[in-house]
């Protein structure tokens, strides 16, 4: 009787997927992203978002509901040097100050970023 095949380690699954550059650029992720343009994974049958679990990886275990917030603004970016752990309200305070936070009443052809009308 065969034995079941060895399962692959996260990191030889995650790393092929993403482009490595420099320390300040972005690592993207280069597989599979949800709607919003983050990585996607399967880790131990559930679905993970890839700059999480380069987080975890790289720099140490996610404590509660913390976000896994990016400096840079790039969903796929899975660089370490670009993840920082904040709160919902965090998150959104960043968003906020960069200009990024969806303003109740700014949808569709009334907000600012809209490509066509």
């Amino acid at each position: 009787m065969a034995l079941p095949p060895k399962p692959i380690p996260v990191e030889d699954r995650f790393w092929p997927k993403v482009d490595r550059r420099g320390p300040d650029e972005c690592w993207e992720w280069q597989a599979g992203t949800n709607r919003a343009g983050y990585g996607r994974l399967r880790v131990n049958g559930v679905a993970e978002l890839a700059h999480r679990v380069a987080y975890k990886m790289l720099v140490g275990p996610i404590e509660g509901d913390l976000c896994v917030c990016h400096s840079c603004d790039n969903p796929p970016c899975c660089n370490p040097a670009h993840l920082w752990l904040g709160t919902r309200k965090d998150n959104n305070a960043d968003m906020g100050r960069k200009g990024r936070a969806v303003v109740p009443g700014l949808t569709g052809e009334r907000h600012p970023n809209v490509k066509y009308s």
